[in-house]
């Protein structure tokens, strides 16, 4: 029962996240990553270095751009991606970690429901593997 509910879970979250980003209009942060590093040729995201740059990122946009055409939408499929992956790396790590009960539910719940970390997973420009690195490493240290 606790996996069925953590499976659910997710499966929300997932959803909202995909939801945010096709109705969510362009920040700041999104408009000044596409200006200086995705329009234009592909030799803008190897550059000179820049913290902005968050070069894995910044490669997958740029592919999402060309294969589907620049839209909110497309600028964001690499941080739902990044946040898919997230989700499905807390379901298996708890899993591993804390067994089938009704705590791995609560850890799945904590750490997927952080609403800062759910801003990250609809919104561009990758910010989701920065931002959930962490995450694992303080169930790993519960383990310990």
């Amino acid at each position: 029962m606790p996996r069925r509910i953590a499976i659910l879970l997710l499966l929300a979250v997932f959803s909202v996240n995909v939801y945010r980003a096709w109705t969510q209009s362009v920040t700041i942060d999104e408009a000044f990553a596409y200006n200086r590093f995705l329009s234009g040729s592909w030799s803008k995201l190897i550059g000179p270095y820049d913290a902005s740059n968050h070069v894995l990122y910044s490669i997958l946009a740029k592919t999402c751009i060309t294969l589907f055409g620049l839209t909110e939408f497309t600028l964001r499929i690499p941080s739902l991606l990044g946040g898919l992956l997230y989700l499905v790396a807390v379901f298996r790590l708890s899993r591993r970690l804390l067994g089938e009960g009704w705590l791995r539910l609560f850890s799945v719940a904590m750490l997927s429901l952080n609403p800062h970390l759910m801003d990250f997973m609809s919104a561009a420009p990758g910010r989701v593997p920065r931002e959930t690195d962490p995450e694992p490493d303080r169930i790993l240290a519960l383990r310990t």
